[in-house]
């Protein structure tokens, strides 16, 4: 599992399901990171992508932390990114200062869009996208009880 931590070392960490194997694969050593809001994996490239509001910075990396990419970086396009989502070619996210979800390429960090423009209930605070091909096949195990658990 992969998080991120706004605490007075700002990170992106990772650790088993367990708890076991903690370490920190993004820091200031590596990048300029400061709120690290929103994180997302894309299975298929196996990479992470995150938004930073304090840098407004769309940024990727590896899951080793390797291979760190910019996408964009931009006050008037990420004014205060929060959560995060990637399908095929596009990064998604919300921002709470333009009460928008918005889109660009995952290559090129061209083409910003509003998907959803000015919302007028609030923030848009979660964000999720919801195809078969962004949950990878897993063995799954049958249980004899009347319930299953459903983790989200």
């Amino acid at each position: 599992m992969y998080w991120t931590d706004w605490g007075t070392s700002p990170k992106i960490e990772r650790a088993g399901m367990n708890g076991a194997y903690r370490e920190t694969i993004i820091d200031k050593s590596k990048v300029n990171i400061h709120w690290p809001n929103g994180l997302t994996i894309d299975y298929h490239s196996d990479m992470l992508y995150w938004v930073d509001a304090r840098y407004h910075l769309l940024a990727t990396c590896d899951f080793n932390g390797e291979r760190y990419r910019t996408i964009l970086q931009d006050e008037t396009a990420l004014m205060h990114p929060f959560h995060i989502s990637v399908f095929q070619d596009e990064v998604y996210w919300t921002d709470w200062d333009a009460y928008s979800v918005r889109r660009v390429n995952k290559f090129t960090g061209e083409g910003v869009t509003d998907v959803v423009g000015s919302l007028v209930r609030g923030t848009p605070n979660g964000l999720h996208i919801w195809h078969p091909s962004k949950q990878p096949e897993g063995e799954c195990v049958i249980l004899q009880a009347s319930f299953f658990w459903n983790i989200s």
